[in-house]
């Protein structure tokens, strides 16, 4: 959906093998990363506009239901502000939500209950998207430096993780 105040119009979809595509969520302002969780019960989504992560109870015929308010980014972190702008989002190797902001060169951690584990921050701009290597003990992390001008330049790095 778009990103702008009008109307709340973002949506998630599930594609079946076959590429079909059928949208199992609406009302998204502005949904940005999705992750599911270990068990493949629920699906997080960041909902940027909104400034907040939501989640979904996975159905066995991948619909979503029990739509529920998870996280407020710059509530569980208030050095991310009040204008913190989820972006990217993953599962980390210990089951914990680990989110990018497009706002600011940070990744906040959250364990399953959406409470604040702990940030790391990266010395650019945005940190709006994340990965991590086969064995978990790297973290990779997308960045811009100038969100101004296109091509929007930045750099990507690696962090340890013990």
């Amino acid at each position: 959906g778009p990103w702008e105040s009008g109307p709340i119009v973002g949506k998630v979809y599930h594609m079946k093998a076959d590429g079909s595509l059928t949208a199992v969520a609406d009302d998204i302002h502005y949904a940005n990363g999705v992750a599911l969780s270990s068990d493949g019960k629920r699906l997080f989504v960041s909902e940027s506009e909104a400034g907040r992560i939501i989640s979904f109870a996975v159905g066995d015929d991948f619909s979503l239901s029990d739509r529920r308010l998870f996280a407020r980014v710059g509530v569980v972190d208030e050095k991310s502000g009040i204008g913190a702008y989820p972006d990217g989002i993953k599962i980390g190797p210990e089951g914990n939500l680990w989110i990018g902001q497009y706002s600011t060169g940070r990744i906040v951690v959250v364990d399953a209950e959406g409470k604040f584990v702990k940030a790391i921050d990266i010395p650019s701009t945005t940190a709006p998207n994340l990965a991590f290597s086969e064995n978990g003990k790297t973290l990779y992390v997308m960045a811009v430096d100038d969100t101004a001008n296109a091509p929007y330049w930045g750099k990507v790095y690696s962090v340890g993780l013990d």
